[in-house]
């Protein structure tokens, strides 16, 4: 093997290992968010209407959630918490994400859409 077939193979692992890390990384970072969006979810009594796992609402008008797209989840806690959608249920539920900030609301939905 000559030199430079050695560099190019050297090169190669060393792309290939920082593309695993980074892939790693990034796989923890997104459990991580997940797991707190599950506490978030919990501590900020969403389950009290729409079920502790979000697929048993406490009335048939309410939503179930768990398995949702993550963006148009984002987008309806948003639209509550601005008054932007206040039909239904929503106003009392802009009680609750009043308190949530865009991380919040962001790590509630990458829960709700992963399960």
């Amino acid at each position: 093997m000559n030199r430079s077939t050695r560099m190019n193979t050297i090169n190669g692992l060393v792309r290939l290992s920082l593309g695993g890390m980074l892939a790693a990384t990034l796989w923890i970072a997104l459990n991580a968010a997940a797991a707190d969006g599950q506490s978030l979810y919990a501590d900020n009594a969403c389950g009290s209407c729409h079920g502790p796992t979000g697929n048993e609402p406490i009335l048939s008008t309410y939503p179930k959630i768990a398995g949702q797209n993550k963006e148009y989840l984002i987008r309806q806690m948003n639209d509550i918490k601005s008054g932007e959608r206040d039909n239904g249920a929503s106003i009392a539920m802009r009680g609750l994400v009043t308190n949530l900030d865009a991380d919040d609301i962001i790590a509630i939905a990458e829960y709700l859409s992963s399960m």
